[in-house]
């Protein structure tokens, strides 16, 4: 996952470069139409101070040292400022599924360690301090990320971009206050990534959890493992660039790396997504309404999933039992697993039948 984030930046720099010089400052926002009016960088500049003292105060809170803060506040501004810039154009180039979160927060908290290590910091205050600045840089990154496909949407419907940021900046604050308490909900009832059966998986805070750990404290980590996972990653790099003249077939570094640590219960249903993705494709012959309905019927799915392990959450944390006794049985929890893939199938494969309007 280090090389794979680290190859993720210098692969896309030339991409990183284009997009800083193509940016330019645009004074005459009131002579512009409506479609491509910004916030003001008076409300930009006043919006980013509101923010940066409080989280100043958080890092003093964390680190007990006002200069401590202060170095990892500057960190946190730096790297989040680079990493908005990046995940906003590489969303608008290649799509969010490849946007590089995973490698900006890796290469954020190593930046943040080295400096917080230059300043003799360590232990658990090194820890809280190193991951409180590539959390807040991992959230920024997504949240641009997410914002640039909206204006893309706003812009092709010829809404006007100053009132989708306002109303983005009211969202990510709504969705800040209600975030917190449900993970803490999430945490009571089922654990996040505790390794104990039934938990909620996390494997790339359990990554960064040993990062930081190898970092600020003496825990010895297996070093020999993450060498060997290492030279992995630089031979998939170079066996990959080789491919990439000669065949379709690639060695991509990070879909491995994430292959390797998510759990099997994960990559099955990847996997058989996957299938069921090639065989829609063959069937229809890369019909577009086939794949977009699968998409959508996959992403109902994720959603749904989501939103009701949050209501057990509550359930559980709630002493509340459901009207109905389950029974525990893997075989009908097989069963139930595939008769979904059969319904996904189904969709992708039904003829959209929606009217087209005509002009």
């Amino acid at each position: 996952m280090i090389v794979g984030g680290i190859w993720s930046i210098f692969s896309i720099r030339h991409s990183i470069i284009k997009g800083f010089k193509s940016t330019r400052i645009n004074r005459s926002r009131i002579e512009l139409p409506p479609s491509e009016q910004d916030l003001s960088l008076h409300s930009l500049g006043i919006g980013l101070l509101v923010v940066a003292i409080p989280l100043f105060i958080f890092y003093w809170y964390l680190t007990h040292s006002i200069s401590i803060a202060l170095v990892a506040g500057i960190a946190m501004l730096i790297t989040a400022f680079f990493f908005v810039a990046v995940s906003s154009y590489i969303v608008g180039v290649v799509g969010s599924s490849n946007n590089p979160v995973s490698g900006m927060t890796i290469v954020t908290l190593l930046f943040a360690s080295i400096l917080l290590l230059l300043f003799k910091l360590s232990g658990i205050t090194g820890i809280l301090a190193a991951l409180g600045v590539a959390g807040v840089v991992c959230c920024a990154a997504c949240t641009a990320g997410d914002i640039s496909q909206d204006l893309k949407t706003g812009y092709l419907v010829g809404s006007s971009p100053r009132y989708q940021e306002i109303t983005q900046l009211i969202s990510v604050v709504v969705s800040a206050v209600i975030i917190a308490p449900v993970l803490i909900v999430l945490h009571t009832a089922y654990g996040i990534g505790t390794g104990q059966p039934g938990s909620l998986s996390a494997p790339q805070a359990s990554l960064f959890a040993s990062i930081t750990t190898a970092m600020f404290t003496d825990k010895v980590l297996p070093w020999n493992m993450i060498i060997i996972g290492a030279i992995i990653g630089v031979l998939l790099i170079v066996t990959d660039e080789i491919l990439k003249a000669h065949t379709k077939f690639r060695t991509y570094i990070m879909p491995t790396a994430v292959g390797i640590y998510l759990p099997f219960v994960l990559s099955v249903p990847i996997l058989l997504g996957g299938i069921v993705n090639h065989i829609v494709k063959k069937a229809t012959r890369n019909s577009d309404s086939a794949i977009n309905n699968g998409i959508l019927f996959s992403s109902g799915l994720i959603a749904g999933e989501s939103i009701m392990g949050i209501i057990i959450a509550f359930m559980i944390v709630g002493h509340l039992k459901l009207p109905i006794t389950i029974i525990k049985s893997n075989f009908i929890s097989l069963i139930a697993f595939a008769i979904v893939v059969g319904i996904l199938t189904f969709v992708s494969l039904k003829p959209n039948t929606t009217p087209k309007t005509s002009e």
